[in-house]
């Protein structure tokens, strides 16, 4: 979370500079540790403004309440999904709290991956994302919906 205050503004510059690709547009996407989300987003806003870096595409800022677990976590159907692929045949519990409420979502994400028989890595995490019902995240997590229209406006 810290990594990605204190650095952002490079990476935005790195995409004006050190690409072969033009930018069109450019998402910042944090965890607010619980806290406000809105506090966040403009904290980032405010660190890019002081910076002096003015991107030649535009920048918007989300921020979510939690962890990018608690979304993976809203769709134990995805994760069965990843472990049948791989060829485990267990099955997953959902989990039965408010999602929004945990405010470390990653031991139970890594508890729901042991069941599954998965490894906790970058592609598993991939892999469950792409198998996920975004419609599932969005009534479990009303956060996610607003995610969701940030990502379609920017």
């Amino acid at each position: 979370m810290r990594e990605l205050s204190k650095r952002f503004v490079g990476f935005l510059r790195e995409f004006k500079y050190h690409t072969d690709h033009r930018v069109s547009k450019a998402l910042i996407i944090r965890d607010s540790g619980g806290k406000d989300p809105r506090d966040a987003e403009a904290a980032l806003k405010e660190r890019l403004d002081r910076s002096g870096f003015e991107p030649q595409f535009p920048v918007h800022f989300h921020a979510t309440r939690c962890m990018i677990e608690t979304w993976l976590l809203a769709d134990e159907h995805a994760v069965s999904v990843v472990a049948r692929a791989r060829g485990r045949i267990r099955s997953i519990k959902a989990v039965k709290k408010p999602l929004e409420e945990i405010m470390d979502p990653k031991p139970l994400f890594l508890r729901m991956l042991s069941e599954a028989d998965l490894p906790a890595d970058n592609k598993v995490y991939e892999e469950i994302a792409s198998a996920a019902d975004l419609d599932r995240i969005s009534e479990l997590s009303p956060r996610f919906v607003e995610f969701r229209k940030h990502v379609h406006a920017c």
